[in-house]
């Protein structure tokens, strides 16, 4: 050493080094998991752990490479030796090449024999397969771990199956598969593996079938069309239109399923317009035109006949929305008629309306009396006096007296109607006429010349009361026949 007055010491100091000296080789068995493990360790005071390097040998066996890999698991002795008791030698070397020339050992038992396999594995599948639980009874053999595997095959090849579960110390496992688009089956199998790493014989689940996307939107949409027919079956429109408008679309991509969207909207419209009717004619008519396109481009719709029934409901609405619309028209048209009739008849009672006449003939024509009716003296007498004087209304109510009186009562009308023609508001002559008629089984014409008379002869009230009850019967008489 040299100190800041450039005085150098005049001892040097000195370290020894040993290049040659060996390592210290160590070996032990480690059973702290699930898998027995042989740790090494190498000591030496010229080399860092970090650089030691092993080797190892099973009996009298070859050496392995060097490695600095400081252990090993009982799993790597399986192809090294036989089942049953051996020794195993480890040696290193350290960083200057010096190799220990007494190797650590370690008798060690190399088991062969397979663990059982588990029994009793039992499979519950969740969400269509979207999640798989396995389980399965304890292996009655201490340190024992699991392995599960997934194959799309029925037996097993473990090169292509998936590893679910790699040495799991818990009798059970979980598996959420990925779908695909179809439907697929899936087998599992369960094998035990003990702390040497021996695999038992495999103890298959029984198949799961996992929907495909395929199957589950299938079963997803008829869950949803089945909630979509109960809000229909409660007339719950609103809600049918709201879910009509958010269905999923993968649900309905199919095009079997397609129209689906369409109907429900279409249908929960046209009941709304169906409800609203009186106010909104038109959504009515835009329901029916929806409607009907629907039908045309979707005949074979499993639900056609629910959008037919609803399209002849909404153009049965239409039709009698119209009926009502003219209905009121003519409503007011009747009452105006109605209105008017009452002003006339009014007018008409104000003043006595002229009787329409029924002509028998000019002179004496139309009045014949037959040879047996000239005989009688009476008949005979009037007729004379009509011959000398046509125009004299008493004459002709006197000869239709006299014929009456021989029982030649068409002679009598027909005499009568001569002296109405001269006196046309003659009450006795209606009266008499309304006689003659009712004798004559003429219902009608007695009804019509007894109202005359009453027309003319409002004020008599004892011969209109006689009149009245006699037109009574008579119209019930025609209301019989008619």
């Amino acid at each position: 050493a040299r100190d800041e007055a450039q005085n150098v010491q005049s001892e040097p100091a000195s370290l020894r080094f040993d290049f040659n000296t060996p390592p210290n080789t160590r070996v032990l068995a480690d059973d702290s998991g699930q898998v027995l493990i042989y740790r090494f360790a190498g000591k030496d005071s010229n080399s860092r752990t970090l650089d030691i390097m092993f080797r190892w040998r099973i009996d009298q066996g070859d050496w392995s490479d060097w490695t600095s890999e400081a252990s090993l698991q009982a799993t790597d002795l399986l192809a090294k030796a036989d089942h049953g008791e051996h020794v195993l030698y480890v040696q290193s070397r350290d960083a200057a090449g010096n190799v220990d020339p007494t190797p650590a050992e370690l008798v060690v038992d190399i088991d062969k024999r397979p663990p059982p396999p588990p029994a009793s594995v039992s499979i519950v599948s969740q969400d269509d397969g979207g999640e798989i639980t396995l389980s399965w009874d304890p292996s009655p053999e201490a340190n024992v771990s699991y392995r599960v595997y997934r194959s799309t095959t029925e037996k097993l090849n473990k090169a292509e199956a998936f590893t679910v579960e790699m040495d799991t110390t818990r009798p059970r496992s979980s598996d959420r598969p990925r779908r695909g688009e179809t439907s697929m089956t899936l087998y599992y199998f369960v094998t035990s593996v003990d702390r040497s790493g021996n695999e038992s014989e495999e103890t298959p689940a029984k198949p799961e079938i996992v929907l495909g996307m395929k199957e589950i939107n299938e079963k997803k949409f008829e869950l949803y069309r089945t909630d979509v027919d109960k809000q229909i079956r409660s007339s719950q429109w609103d809600q049918v239109l709201q879910m009509a408008d958010n269905v999923p679309m993968e649900l309905i991509t199919p095009p079997e399923r397609a129209p689906y969207q369409t109907f429900w909207r279409n249908l929960a419209s046209a009941k709304k317009a169906l409800a609203e009717s009186p106010t909104r004619p038109e959504a009515l008519a835009a329901s029916r035109n929806d409607l009907d396109a629907f039908i045309q481009v979707n005949p074979a719709f499993p639900q056609v006949k629910e959008a037919q029934d609803a399209f002849e409901e909404v153009k049965s609405a239409l039709l009698w929305h119209r009926l009502k619309f003219f209905g009121m028209i003519g409503a007011a048209l009747i009452v105006a008629l109605f209105v008017l009739s009452m002003i006339y008849r009014w007018v008409q009672n104000r003043r006595i309306p002229e009787m329409p006449m029924i002509h028998a003939g000019t002179g004496t024509e139309g009045v014949t009396p037959t040879k047996e009716a000239l005989k009688d003296p009476t008949v005979l007498r009037r007729w004379t006096e009509v011959q000398a004087e046509p125009t004299s209304a008493e004459n002709w109510s006197r000869l239709a007296f006299a014929f009456h009186n021989i029982g030649e009562v068409e002679n009598a009308i027909q005499s009568l109607y001569k002296a109405m023609e001269i006196e046309p508001n003659n009450t006795r002559f209606h009266f008499q006429m309304g006689h003659f008629q009712k004798e004559a089984g003429r219902t009608k014409d007695a009804i019509r010349h007894f109202e005359r008379y009453l027309q003319l002869n409002p004020e008599s009230k004892k011969s209109a009361e006689e009149v009245r009850e006699l037109l009574g019967k008579l119209k019930a008489e025609e209301e019989k026949r008619g």
